[in-house]
């Protein structure tokens, strides 16, 4: 990346840009400034290796731009196709549009220690606590048991399998005040 350092070995290269740049300690930067003005950045080792790694992003996102096309090209197809298939069958997109490929079955994750992973998200107990351990939680619940999807709707979107409605009024006060 940088051809004053291309003859060193990656350890060496290392121990050199540490020893001789300016950035190790704030001491060091301050006083590097504070003599030789802005020059003493320019001329550093690791703003030199910043600004090479940054121009050779800068070339390579230039000529992925083609590739850009080819997989929006791809998408395009593959969404297409992906329609067809489904035919007459609802489609729900990817939370963030991408192409995702599953084998096998998709499960939940149990590792030694006993505790159980699920396979998908729920909101439960993600607003429980604030960082600190106080309550945090705007609302009170309602219902203690979630309200679960009837046959006839699971059979209609299986996707209401791992439906939960939960009934909740806001609370006066929470741990933040009001």
């Amino acid at each position: 990346i940088i051809p004053d350092y291309s003859k060193d070995s990656i350890s060496a290269y290392v121990d050199r840009l540490f020893a001789e740049s300016i950035f190790t300690s704030a001491e060091k930067a301050y006083e590097a400034i504070e003599n030789q003005g802005i020059s003493a950045v320019y001329s550093d080792p690791a703003t030199k290796l910043y600004s090479s790694i940054l121009s050779k992003y800068f070339n390579f996102g230039a000529s992925a731009a083609e590739y850009g096309q080819q997989l929006a090209k791809g998408r395009k197809a593959w969404t297409a196709g992906n329609l067809e298939w489904k035919k007459g069958q609802p489609s729900y997109p990817d939370a963030n549009f991408t192409m995702r490929l599953t084998y096998g079955k998709v499960m939940g994750y149990s590792p030694a220690d006993a505790v159980e992973y699920d396979w998908f998200t729920t909101l439960d107990g993600v607003m429980e606590k604030d960082l600190y351990g106080r309550s945090n939680a705007p609302l009170e619940a309602v219902n203690r048991k979630p309200i679960l999807p009837r046959e006839e709707e699971i059979s209609s979107n299986t996707r209401a399998r791992s439906a939960k409605l939960r009934v909740a009024v806001k609370k006066e006060e929470t741990a933040y005040g009001k």
